[in-house]
């Protein structure tokens, strides 16, 4: 199979790693693969291609939709090759929507799987796809994805989703898909780890950082390493460093692309999520057999399963303060957790061969689906 992923997220942070493993396990096999990730590193152009779409809905009814509509399709265009890929292609563009038409002239693919996308993107990928007549798989890695299958009412070929939860949201919803957790490598990510304080991963409002910097409030004797993961803007990084300027025992880092120094001196894995996605730092940090404290949302849930506790992010701060006094302060309970964690990470749903086998099994399905109704039509 010849398969390229077009994602709406940049080169870093969970999605853009779990679509990299898993284009090099599929590569591995033997398979064509190439990848379109988003490049934010021209904020100018975003803003200009913004104001074009809003242009673009405004002339819908004029003569003037189709010129508009070009200029729009324009900005954002040009491929850059990224250097960082191993056994497949993979490129960067400012709008990957703009610059999939040339992708695909260029490696010409059997199928095309997207990811974290918004809901114009969507529509216009759809749209070019359906044209071509190239199937179009819709890989949900977060909740907003289920707004595909809702609001847009574009439908894609086949859906699969990286949580039981958006798997179950989507069939509430009329759609069947298909279970394909996030490719993590464990050796990858597995570090002796000395055990010296507290990560959390992406601090941002979203991710909960009000509770994770109530947390280190409430507990100035643990160490608290808060960890850049989606690159952050100068205000943000601002706005950071003041809020833990009164906290000596919290140590902001910027991103780091080895995932073992992330974890070199981790603990306990704080992820109070206020969204139910499904964290693949869980389940990085359980292959180091590292305990978490996490939101009780299905994401999380599923992730941690009986290797952590969880926590209502929108109940008592004092819920999760006990909760980490319990694993912090309780070296008994701290490796019964951590027992689990490492237990939870082998599980066979999350094996890399397992999920690959998910993965092509599926995409071979559909391509065998797709040839039989082109030969039905031609008859």
């Amino acid at each position: 199979m010849r398969v390229l992923f077009v994602s709406g997220t940049t080169t870093v942070g969970g999605a853009a790693r779990s679509t990299h493993e898993l284009a090099s396990l599929l590569a591995s096999r033997g398979h064509a693969i190439a990848t379109l990730l988003l490049d934010d590193s021209a904020p100018r152009r975003t803003r200009l291609h913004r104001r074009c779409m809003n242009l673009r809905v405004k002339v819908s009814d004029t003569p003037f939709a189709n010129i508009v509509d070009s200029i729009t399709r324009s900005i954002g265009s040009r491929v850059s090759l990224r250097s960082e890929a191993t056994n497949y292609e993979s490129h960067t563009a400012i709008r990957p929507e703009n610059a999939l038409a040339r992708r695909i002239r260029e490696f010409r693919p059997d199928v095309v799987v997207v990811n974290s996308v918004d809901l114009p993107v969507w529509r216009q990928i759809h749209y070019d796809l359906a044209n071509l007549r190239l199937p179009a798989v819709l890989y949900i890695r977060e909740e907003s994805g289920l707004l595909h299958l809702s609001h847009s009412g574009i439908l894609p070929d086949l859906i699969v989703a990286n949580a039981q939860g958006h798997v179950d949201a989507a069939d509430a919803r009329g759609h069947a898909a298909i279970l394909v957790p996030s490719v993590v490598d464990c050796s990858a990510c597995q570090t002796n780890s000395t055990r010296e304080a507290v990560l959390f991963v992406n601090p941002i409002y979203e991710q909960g950082v009000d509770i994770a910097l109530a947390l280190a409030k409430a507990r100035p004797d643990i160490p608290f390493i808060f960890a850049e993961s989606w690159t952050l803007d100068t205000d943000a990084i601002d706005a950071l460093q003041n809020a833990i300027a009164d906290l000596p025992n919290v140590e902001f880092r910027r991103y780091r692309p080895d995932a073992h120094d992330l974890y070199a001196t981790v603990a306990i894995l704080l992820a109070p999520y206020r969204y139910p996605g499904r964290s693949r730092t869980i389940a990085e940090a359980q292959c180091n057999a590292i305990p978490i404290l996490a939101s009780d949302r299905y994401g999380p849930r599923e992730a941690v399963g009986p290797g952590g506790i969880l926590c209502d992010p929108d109940g008592s701060i004092d819920r999760w303060v006990d909760a980490l006094g319990l694993l912090w302060d309780d070296d008994e309970q701290y490796k019964t957790f951590s027992d689990l964690a490492i237990a939870h990470s082998k599980r066979i749903e999350m094996q890399p061969a397992t999920i690959m086998t998910t993965f092509e099994t599926a995409l071979s399905d559909l391509l065998r689906a797709s040839t039989d109704s082109a030969e039905d039509r031609m008859k």
